[in-house]
């Protein structure tokens, strides 16, 4: 035998001698295992409960059996905990019994102690409005051409049945509006009310418009008088009126002046003369910013020489 071979058989010897030692030797040591419920009935929830993954816990073995463990990852056993007899509406603190341990190892203790506080709950679901979150403003020189839409308008929640309270709404992460400068989809995630809860979705698409403001003066708008039928003739001076109109420049464009109204309401008032303010309908997307004259004298009830 040369001796390469008598060093590896020195070493097998030592090696088999060194397990057949480890093996039979016993000594305590700490070690973390892990922690599992089980039982728990149909239907019911344990989210928003507390309960460690793993356990330490002060056993008896042999050295092998620690050794192997420690540095081959070999499993030493579980903790499960039986829950079956838990019911919605309780809050159960209940501890970790060394008889809930399967291990090969023995003269078990759970230090420190573990006790699991248990909130049982009834797996219930509701569909809630997403709501798209802003912060900022919009530069003033631009404008939303429509409201924005969000796709889903809908989600779903799944979870204990405590939290599907009244006004529930999942809300996006926020949209600055500061810094919208052109039109298109945003995609944001959303934001979960509590982390008890499963949603079907995790982002929404946010669709946006804006348009660049601009400014248009419409001349010569008829004023309309809203009379009673027996007021007899009204005169209104000046008849028509010069608009300033502000919208998106795109739709300023093709604005028709007979889509602007102005409008008197006569309703209630005596025969005689009046000074009354108009009233102005304007298409969606648009705002009055100034009108030529503000005010109106308004004859009810006219003879034929007033006229």
């Amino acid at each position: 035998m040369n001796k390469t071979a008598l060093k590896i058989f020195c070493l097998v010897v030592s090696l088999f001698i060194w397990i057949q030692v480890a093996a039979t030797h016993k000594t305590i040591r700490d070690i973390s295992i892990p922690l599992e419920l089980t039982g728990l009935n149909d239907g019911l929830t344990l989210a928003g409960s507390q309960w460690p993954d793993v356990i330490s816990v002060r056993a008896t073995g042999s050295k092998l059996d620690f050794f192997l463990n420690r540095y081959f990852g070999r499993n030493l056993g579980f903790a499960s905990v039986d829950v079956s007899h838990l019911v919605p509406g309780t809050n159960v603190q209940q501890q970790v019994s060394f008889t809930d341990i399967n291990t090969p190892l023995s003269e078990l203790t759970i230090v420190p102690p573990v006790w699991l506080n248990l909130i049982p709950d009834t797996i219930d679901s509701v569909e809630v409005r997403v709501e798209v979150e802003f912060t900022g403003l919009l530069n003033s020189n631009i404008m939303f051409v429509d409201e924005p839409t969000v796709e889903p308008e809908f989600v779903t929640l799944v979870g204990p049945s405590r939290l599907m309270v009244d006004g529930l709404f999942v809300p996006t992460e926020p949209i600055d509006l500061a810094r919208l400068n052109s039109s298109g989809p945003i995609t944001r995630r959303l934001k979960i009310p509590f982390k008890e809860l499963q949603c079907n979705a995790e982002v929404a698409v946010i669709s946006v418009e804006i348009s660049t403001l601009g400014q248009k003066t419409f001349n010569h708008i008829p004023i309309v008088a809203l009379k009673d039928a027996n007021y007899g003739n009204v005169i209104v001076t000046p008849p028509v009126v010069d608009i300033v109109i502000e919208g998106p420049v795109d739709l300023l464009a093709g604005l028709d002046p007979d889509e602007i109204s102005i409008l008197i309401s006569l309703t209630g008032l005596e025969p005689g003369t009046h000074d009354l303010q108009a009233q102005v309908q304007l298409p969606d997307n648009f705002r009055m910013v100034g009108m030529e004259p503000e005010q109106f004298n308004v004859v009810i009830g006219a003879n034929q020489a007033q006229e």
